[in-house]
């Protein structure tokens, strides 16, 4: 399924947010509260299980994180357990698929009972991890990536785990960079590339092919640091990188690299399964697909209006025409290749409110301003319940400038329609 880094650096986002706008049914008298959404959210990744296609699990962008799960291939979502720290990846153990494993920036946490509860096994904040791969056929065997710190800084490392999480060992790679890329060579996991950027933001990208014991500098490949790099499943000496303003290719497990400097703000991608010419990458709300080798680029855009930038790119395990895009606002899915994408947020309540509104005069109508997306609207606030679920729907109105950054909201006392919003970053 790929991995997975944030676009957001460590501390940025808001620590207290609410998940959800809730009202109650008697209109703020003594009930239940129920949650009326709006649903979505900004989602980090999802993971597939391995041997059920229709079960995916997916990773809040958050820091507190309420992993969710699907058994309907994404059409619907329900809470499991909660990690209480931002999760950088999730991995499910191949050979035991009830056995999982969450990086949390200086720790590790273990799930065995399929994600329900979490026990912190490792913790160690010298340990940075931001990516995490599992043995195929041994799960207490874990491969870590991200950066470790000696004396005065971080150098960027390979971790190995075991004993399920519990021990690591760093494979430092001698030079000192933030690494929050990886790609692994599922073929025996000896091969690994990591990437990242020095102190400079210059681009550090290297390769082992024994599991950390020595490196290869591939650096000077690239004119930029990259977001993301994939390997080729049906044929692991392709390999792709994602930079922001090109995407590279090698067809010499990195010996060489071929730019092409045509399309930016190229932040996921994805390789396809059986043929390593088809590419998608992640971009702000869209996702171009190539054909040939990420040589030429077409856009697929049909339904992700309303996506945010693309927090990771993935292909169905099963189904090559199925992908998934998670965005800060929320889960879309494509069946056909990316020619259409369709919203998949039944039952995900992730949404960080900063504001909430309501009229005066229409106390169906509510507004909201989502941190980081726009401001919403919904004029049935008051709908009952439709088989224990909330009936009332929401709209995205027309985005302005700076309405990703609302900070407040004030609606005209005698008319619902007219609306004043603050914006502003201080």
């Amino acid at each position: 399924m790929g991995h997975r880094h944030s676009l957001q650096p460590p501390g940025i986002m808001r620590v207290c947010s609410l998940v959800s706008l809730l009202i109650t049914a008697g209109l703020f008298a003594q009930a239940d509260w129920l949650s009326i959404g709006p649903e979505g959210g900004s989602v980090s990744h999802i993971v597939q299980h391995p041997t059920e296609p229709n079960t995916l699990y997916l990773v809040p962008e958050a820091y507190t994180c309420r992993i969710h799960r699907s058994t309907d291939g994404g059409t619907t979502w329900s809470a499991l357990g909660t990690i209480t720290s931002r999760i950088y990846k999730l991995a499910i153990a191949p050979s035991n698929p009830d056995i999982m494993y969450a990086a949390v920036y200086g720790r590790i946490y273990k799930s065995t009972n399929g994600g329900e509860t979490w026990t912190s096994v490792f913790s160690d904040y010298n340990y940075r991890f931001y990516d995490l791969y599992i043995d195929s056929t041994d799960p207490d065997l874990l491969y870590g990536g991200g950066s470790c710190f000696t004396d005065s800084d971080y150098i960027g490392s390979l971790f190995l785990s075991t004993d399920g999480g519990y021990t690591w060992t760093a494979k430092q790679t001698g030079v000192f960079f933030y690494n929050f890329i990886m790609a692994a060579d599922p073929n025996g996991y000896s091969t690994f590339y990591v990437a990242g950027y020095d102190m400079s933001y210059a681009p550090v990208v290297l390769k082992t092919t024994d599991r950390g014991e020595s490196w290869t500098d591939l650096s000077s490949h690239f004119d930029n640091y990259l977001y993301d790099i994939a390997i080729a499943p049906s044929d692991p000496s392709r390999i792709y990188g994602a930079s922001y303003y090109a995407v590279y290719r090698s067809s010499n497990s990195g010996g060489s690299w071929h730019k092409n400097s045509g399309y930016v703000y190229n932040y996921r991608l994805a390789v396809h399964p059986t043929n390593p010419d088809i590419l998608y990458t992640g971009h702000y709300g869209r996702v171009y697909k190539s054909t040939d080798g990420g040589v030429n680029f077409s856009q697929c855009l049909n339904g992700l209006d309303q996506a945010d930038v693309c927090q990771h790119l993935c292909i169905d395990n099963d189904n090559a025409s199925t992908l998934y895009y998670s965005s800060g606002n929320g889960l879309f899915i494509t069946n056909d290749q990316g020619s259409h994408w369709h919203a998949s947020n039944s039952g995900l309540v992730l949404t960080s409110i900063v504001s909430i509104a309501i009229s005066p005069s229409t106390p169906s109508t509510v507004y909201t301003a989502i941190e980081g997306i726009a401001v919403y609207k919904t004029a049935n606030a008051l709908a009952k319940q439709l088989l224990g679920r909330s009936a009332v729907t929401w709209r995205q109105l027309e985005k302005f400038s700076y309405c990703e950054s609302a900070k407040d909201l004030l609606i005209d006392r005698t008319n619902a329609d007219i609306l004043y919003v603050l914006v502003g970053y201080s």
